[in-house]
């Protein structure tokens, strides 16, 4: 057989024949025939192909003849598409150039990403976080050419990368796009700042999270407040002077309050004393507005040009030089904000355009068309933020400077180190104690220092006098727990918040089905079956390994976004289900080692319990790991006691890692010459030092190094005590660095991380000014929390938070080790150097974030009970 092929399409000239391919054959009688058209084919025009069949003899009709026959039709188009363009308001393009570039909103919390093209004939989108863009995460415009808009949720701080690619109607793909922002650690539910910091300081450390207020201009701390210390704010006729908290330290289209005390000392002029930066406008202006001469809440309708402001006056005007109590509360269910001056509802105001301001909280000054305007001047105090609108009698409450401890803090944290004689948990963040109810008891060895202790009773659990999230909204509790030696047949909760008749959730292990499990009820209504999302799904109860007599840490997760509960055990995502229901509010107690039915406690956990942790959004994967990991273990012991021969010597690692540090150069493990133990290693600050072949941690996770140094005078130029060798750097450096100003007589320690292995790395250092010579001995700690991105540096057990010094830092973001850990030297710029002129005693190295009470302790010379470890 043979066979013909034409193609038509219009040229101006009438729709007709332009290309055939002539005569092809012969094949076969039922083989097919493959042709290819030329390129001369014009593009983006409709063009019809046709073939038909001949025996050599006699042709047969074109495909399209017959009445029950159909043209076939193509366009040709081998044009791509240009790449995509992709904008965020809640994660606005990051500029990787600027040092001082932002980091905005939160790992766990969703921003909307627009996708849109140039191009007219875009059929769909593909886009990737942190990953190459593929069809799984596909989204189709409404209209070729269209936009799309996709929610996406960080999992990781840091600068992030969304990917995104175009695909025309003929599958023609684009190029990729690279939309970078960077992304604080999770958001606090909660923040305060005292400022109470003394003359001097740069900055006011708040509470809530890593979230200091830092001055700019000509700020100053230590002005007299109405409670203690002040911020002061453009005296003398200054009006530069602001300070500037973190980033998404409220949903400002959500539910929030804002509270503070202000003294204005000139009413000539408008002033904003607290306000949340957008990209062009302010999310609120809380302050004083000069036209009116009133107290005022203002608030723009949208985050762009042209925008409108509603708002709140207060009836009188303000009496200059007194201090004030303003707060402002936003009800997102009641679509409505409510000012009050002096403890006093004054006014509300509606709202239909709720936007989102995810950049940083300012003290005294707000951001009006792109830039900061409406300066204050006089003083700021005692200001604090809330995820949820508080209540008058509340508010009223923080008129009188008593503490709010009703409605619903997003994140509550009880560490359960309790005395044993104690029946209250405190808990942290001005949470709600818990009470123990029925029994149990605190100072049970927890898996870090104290935990609860239920084994002992019937029916013991501990419960606070309400709720502490709201279960309408995305949340997560994370907690680590060890089940009793015999397994139970019955169910052992671990933490829930009770409803009226269910558990708004429960995290809890499953006697019957023997696994963990976390669920929600679709309803508050007694006999409702739960979702549960469990561990080891699919594998029968029979064959379960129970995990009993040992500590687990399980976290659950309800995304309310997109609709799922997630349970994560030791650090492993184990189990994500739908959770379709609408969400109910749990507003009974929380209760740690029982469940509520009916409002009555059940399923009472016969164990122990440890760090329950509760947090109004969602814990990302990657937290998950990190929180998981936060819990230290000992990875390294080097108490250089002893000297093991060999060429060359080196002294060995008391731990299960059993990494010796072989030293180099002259040095010595000499008798009597530490503080732990009965030597230590002596440097000599030329060519000495030690190393262990690897180093025992992973420093891009959360880890703890200590050790104790002294040397016989102030060094005069940089000497390193502890480094994680790279490549090219050391991963982190504790050092002695001599005040450029004053090199002989001032100083500190530092501890560096470089943020890549590369020559030129940014290097952000952590500063502590305490230092202690002529042989005096000092205990030097160092912790990353990845959890936080947070670097510590402590020194004789404790922090810097003084004056313009403070010996931690966030977002730090190191890069992981690749060699040895070095005793003594570091690694720069690919040399080795810094060599340490002294001894250095009993290092330890912690995978894990180390507690406060550890590092006091190892700072008082004594030893720890750990497991695994020396």
């Amino acid at each position: 057989m043979y066979a013909e092929f034409k193609v038509e399409w219009d040229s101006g000239d009438g729709w007709k024949e332009h290309w055939n391919s002539g005569r092809i054959g012969p094949k076969a009688s039922g083989q097919p025939y493959t042709i290819s058209l030329p390129s001369t084919i014009p593009q983006n025009i409709k063009s019809s192909w046709s073939v038909r069949a001949s025996d050599g003899k006699l042709w047969g009709p074109w495909s399209y003849a017959g009445d029950t026959q159909t043209g076939c039709y193509l366009t040709f188009d081998s044009k791509s598409p240009a790449a995509p363009t992709v904008v965020s308001q809640q994660y606005p393009v990051s500029d990787t150039t600027d040092p001082l570039d932002p980091w905005l909103d939160g790992v766990g919390h969703y921003g909307r990403f627009t996708i849109d093209s140039a191009a007219t004939d875009v059929t769909k989108y593909w886009f990737g976080l942190d990953a190459d863009p593929t069809a799984a995460n596909e989204r189709k415009p409404a209209t070729p050419g269209g936009s799309v808009s996709v929610d996406v949720m960080p999992t990781r701080p840091g600068l992030n990368h969304l990917y995104v690619q175009a695909w025309d109607a003929n599958n023609n793909a684009s190029t990729i796009a690279n939309y970078q922002f960077h992304v604080a650690t999770g958001q606090p539910d909660r923040a305060a700042w005292t400022l109470d910091a003394p003359a001097g300081a740069t900055q006011d450390p708040g509470s809530g999270g890593a979230r200091p207020a830092v001055l700019g201009g000509t700020a100053t701390l230590g002005e007299p407040g109405v409670r203690n210390m002040a911020l002061a704010l453009n005296g003398a006729g200054a009006t530069d002077g602001y300070a500037a908290g973190g980033p998404h330290l409220l949903d400002t289209d959500g539910d929030y309050t804002v509270s503070t005390w202000v003294r204005l000392d000139s009413d000539a002029a408008t002033a904003t004393a607290v306000s949340v930066d957008g990209n062009l406008h302010a999310g609120f202006y809380l302050g004083y507005e000069g036209a009116s001469k009133r107290w005022a809440l203002r608030v723009p309708t949208k985050d762009g040009a042209g925008a409108e402001f509603g708002g709140v006056m207060s009836p009188s005007p303000p009496e200059v030089g007194r201090w004030t109590h303003l707060a402002a509360a936003r009800d997102a269910a009641a679509g409505k904000y409510t000012f009050y001056v002096d403890g006093v509802p004054v006014g509300t105001t509606a709202f239909t355009t709720p936007w989102h301001a995810a950049a940083n909280l300012q003290f005294g000054r707000s951001k009006y068309n792109g830039a900061y305007v409406d300066p204050w001047k006089g003083a700021i105090d005692e200001t604090a933020v809330y995820d949820r609108p508080l209540g008058a009698a509340d508010i009223g409450r923080l008129a009188r400077h008593e503490p709010v401890t009703t409605g619903r803090p997003a994140k509550a944290a009880w560490d359960f180190d309790d005395a044993a004689t104690s029946q209250v948990a405190q808990g942290a963040s001005e949470v709600r104690p818990l009470v123990l109810k029925g029994g149990g008891t605190f100072g049970a060895v927890g898996n870090v220092a104290g935990a609860l202790d239920l084994s002992s009773t019937a029916n013991g659990y501990a419960s606070s006098a309400g709720p502490q999230l709201n279960t309408l909204r995305s949340f997560s509790v994370s907690a680590w727990a060890k089940l009793p030696k015999a397994e139970p047949s019955t169910a052992q909760v671990i933490a829930t918040q009770a409803g009226a008749q269910q558990s708004g959730f429960e995290l809890y292990y499953s006697g019957s089905y023997r696994r963990w499990i976390f669920n929600r009820y679709v309803s508050d209504t007694a006999g409702v079956q739960p979702t549960r999302a469990m561990a080891n799904l699919g594998k029968p109860a029979a064959d379960q390994v129970y995990p009993g007599d040992s500590w687990h840490h399980l976290v659950g997760v309800y995304d309310n976004t997109v609709k799922e509960l997630r349970l994560s055990v030791d650090g492993r995502l184990v189990s994500t289900v739908p959770f379709a229901p609408a969400p109910w509010d749990a507003t009974g107690p929380v209760q740690i080692g029982a469940g509520s039915y009916g409002a009555l406690p059940g399923s009472f956990f016969k164990g122990q319990i440890d760090d329950v942790h509760l947090y109004d959004r969602v814990v990302s994967k990657d937290e998950v790991g990190d929180l998981f990991k936060q819990h230290p273990q000992v990875k390294g012991r080097w108490k250089f006691d002893v000297t093991t021969a060999g060429t060359p010597a080196s002294s060995p690692d008391d731990s299960a890692g059993k990494r010796p540090a072989v030293l180099g150069g002259q040095a010595a493990v000499n008798p009597g010459a530490g503080w732990v133990g009965a030597a230590g290693l002596v440097l000599d600050g030329v060519d000495d030092y030690a190393a262990a072949a690897t180093v025992p941690v992973n420093t891009k996770e959360s880890f703890t190094a200590t050790a104790w140094v002294s040397t016989a005078s102030r060094p005069q130029k940089k000497v390193t005590v502890l480094s994680a060798e790279g490549a090219v750097n050391s991963a982190f450096t504790v050092r002695y660095a001599p005040d450029p100003a004053d090199p002989a007589n001032q100083g500190g320690y530092e501890l560096e991380l470089p943020t890549t292995d590369t020559s030129g790395a940014a290097r952000p250092a952590v500063h502590h000014s305490s230092f202690q010579t002529d042989f005096e001995w000092d205990h030097i700690a160092v912790v990353y929390d990845a959890f936080s991105d947070e670097a510590r540096l402590y020194v004789n057990g404790h922090l810097e938070q003084v004056l313009d010094a403070m010996s931690w830092r966030a977002n730090v973001l190191p890069f992981q080790a690749t060699k040895q850990l070095q005793f003594g030297r570091n690694k720069e710029n690919g040399t080795t150097g810094e060599y340490w002129p002294g001894v250095i005693d009993d290092v330890w190295m912690f995978s894990g974030v180390a507690s406060d009470a550890q590092i006091i302790k190892l700072g008082n010379g004594e030893s720890l009970n750990t497991v695994p470890g020396p």
